[in-house]
């Protein structure tokens, strides 16, 4: 058989004017009168009277059909295939590459950049609403539904489209029908501080409790309940954007590498949230009509649509609305304990019990803009305990300070007390630090190379890695405990002052520096701070002659080279602007350095893109 092959090739050869007739043409031929037979096919059964029932036998042939086309075989075996899938590719990528901005935060805030709105990014929401509006009252106002219009012209112009939004339907309804067990895992495992195990099994009853609930919801409670829901969801989301904490970094965007523009934070959020509860409800809108507003429904005629569609806006619902509230509790928690907010000295004074002496001592902690406490109300963990006595004799407890009266009118004592207060804070957050190291010790299999460790920020609730794990057991990426729990407000307040006064944004700890190490490198940014009182930036100089580790300060912008180190560098996948204290291991003094400008590009971080 090959002698006859070899055989009949050299005579095609040898003779001119005779082209041999390739097997990957016929192939190619073939495949594609198939697809041509097939659409054909589909087009002329569509043509006929035909159920929703038939839609869906043609949806998954034409499905099928497409798959098998741009699968892989085929793709590397005919040619029009794969010039067909480089196209559409490229189209696609034409397309993302239009609508994409790079977003990242702006933690810095100086020098300022000067701020813009995204037109697209803002336009989003309103072409989003008017496909909304039209999707639900194109049934009302025309008196029919797309599947009595569309197919008069062409079948496969109503099929293609209606699969779509058959395969969003389905995707809603599989995405939706545990997410609310997914938010309270994240609830329970890291705000309930319930072990993983046992959060789990709880998270799974209740998100099959609310499977149920929800299928029943969808079979006897009308449709336009769901959308009051929905609607009243999207409000609380949208209102509680304009309530977020007083310190609020700003979101730099950028596109197609143009100049990088600042928004503030809430606009962001706003549009972020119109677009995640607008955008999901175009296929429901869709599929049901005007049933989602209280129309008549079309499900004689269109029951897979509908069904799908009421499935989808209830599950939907549910899911939009536990996602809110788990975000909006996270709000309202960060608000509540929010480090930029000031946070007043606490006085609490023994020894007084005369009413016109705690008046006197009201109106010095006024002036001074502290508050008072007297006893036998007991004192909290961070008040400034004050013995008032006639003598000034020695106190038997080493926490408190015995004074006289009038003591409080010297500067002197002022001076004391304000630096008692600082003390107090600063050792209750080392302690804190403590706890979570030690917790963080203990975990295993961890992806990236380090920890951001950024009490002072409301949107870090606790320690996180500066990778987010693939199997990180909450989606929050947030390891307890929080920072909230271990650290009273007022002493996260404190390392908020000390930081924005030595230019410091986040610390990185990298892996394999124990807690002592970053104890060392604390006390280390806590007496600059009261040297330089705050007007003098931190840098590198400062933390010479320290064992075990070494300290870097990168000014971080994503056009700029990092250092050439031998120091690993951590993920900025979630940062547009920062000076970034890294403590490391110390590796010796023989890596290559290489200097950082003194002015760089501040330029965001591509975290994203819409």
């Amino acid at each position: 058989m090959t002698m006859v092959k070899g055989l009949l090739a050299a005579i095609f050869r040898k003779r001119p004017g005779v082209h041999r007739t390739s097997a990957w043409n016929v192939r190619e031929t073939a495949t594609l009168l198939a697809v041509v037979l097939i659409l054909a096919l589909i087009e002329w059964v569509g043509r006929t009277e035909s159920t929703e029932l038939k839609d869906l036998a043609c949806a998954i042939l034409l499905a099928t059909t497409f798959r098998l086309v741009f699968s892989r075989y085929f793709c590397r075996r005919v040619r029009w295939a794969s010039s067909l899938s480089r196209q559409m590719r490229r189209l696609w990528n034409r397309t993302t590459a239009a609508v994409r901005y790079d977003w990242g935060l702006d933690l810095r805030r100086s020098p300022p950049i000067a701020r813009g709105l995204p037109r697209l990014f803002l336009l989003a929401p309103l072409l989003a609403a008017a496909a909304l509006v039209v999707a639900t009252l194109f049934s009302f106002l025309t008196g029919v539904t797309l599947r009595e219009t569309v197919p008069l012209i062409s079948y496969l112009a109503y099929l293609a489209p209606t699969a779509v939004v058959w395969g969003a339907l389905l995707v809603m309804v599989f995405g939706a029908a545990f997410s609310p067990g997914f938010v309270l895992f994240d609830a329970l495992l890291v705000y309930g501080k319930r072990p993983e195990r046992e959060s789990f099994r709880l998270s799974i009853a209740f998100a099959s409790l609310v499977a149920g609930g929800v299928l029943a919801l969808t079979l006897l409670a009308p449709t336009w309940i769901a959308t009051v829901i929905w609607g009243v969801t999207l409000m609380l989301s949208l209102g509680a954007n304009w309530f977020t904490p007083a310190w609020r970094p700003d979101c730099l965007w950028r596109k197609n590498g143009s100049d990088v523009r600042a928004m503030p934070m809430y606009v962001f959020l706003t549009v972020t949230d119109l677009l995640i509860a607008l955008v999901p409800a175009i296929p429901v809108a869709i599929a049901l009509g005007g049933e989602v507003i209280g129309l008549p429904s079309h499900f004689e005629s269109a029951p897979i649509s509908t069904g799908l569609g009421r499935l989808a806006i209830w599950y939907g619902t549910f899911a939009f609305l536990s996602s809110t509230l788990l975000m909006e509790s996270h709000y309202f928690l960060a608000r509540v304990s929010d480090p930029s907010r000031k946070a007043p000295l606490q006085l609490h004074f023994a020894g007084v019990d005369r009413p016109r002496q705690r008046r006197e001592l009201r109106q010095v902690a006024r002036k001074n803009g502290w508050r008072v406490r007297f006893s036998p109300t007991a004192p909290e963990r961070l008040d400034v305990r004050l013995q008032v006595a006639e003598s000034t004799t020695g106190a038997s407890d080493s926490n408190v300070i015995c004074l006289h009266l009038d003591d409080l009118k010297a500067e002197e004592t002022l001076a004391r007390i304000r630096r008692r207060d600082q003390v107090q804070k600063r050792r209750v957050l080392v302690k804190g630090i403590e706890l979570i190291f030690r917790r963080a010790a203990a975990r295993k299999g961890r992806d990236g190379s380090g920890y951001w460790l950024a009490p002072h920020f409301w949107f870090f609730p606790g320690l996180t890695r500066d990778v987010v794990s693939t199997d990180d057991a909450n989606s929050l990426d947030v390891i307890p405990p929080l920072y909230r729990d271990v650290m009273p407000r007022a002493a996260r307040h404190h390392f908020f002052e000390i930081c924005q006064g030595l230019g410091v944004d986040l610390i990185f700890v990298e892996d394999g520096v124990d807690f002592y190490a970053v104890r060392r490198v604390l006390r280390v940014m806590f007496e600059r701070y009261d040297i330089d009182g705050g007007k003098r930036p931190l840098e590198e100089v400062h933390f010479s002659g320290l064992p075990k580790v070494r300290v870097l300060i990168h000014e971080f912008a994503i056009d700029q080279s990092p250092r050439k180190t031998k120091y690993p560098e951590p993920s900025y996948q979630y940062l547009g602007r920062a000076r970034i204290l890294h403590i490391y291991r110390d590796r010796g003094d023989d890596e290559e350095q290489a200097t950082t400008p003194e002015t760089p590009e501040f330029l965001l971080s591509p975290v994203g893109s819409f």
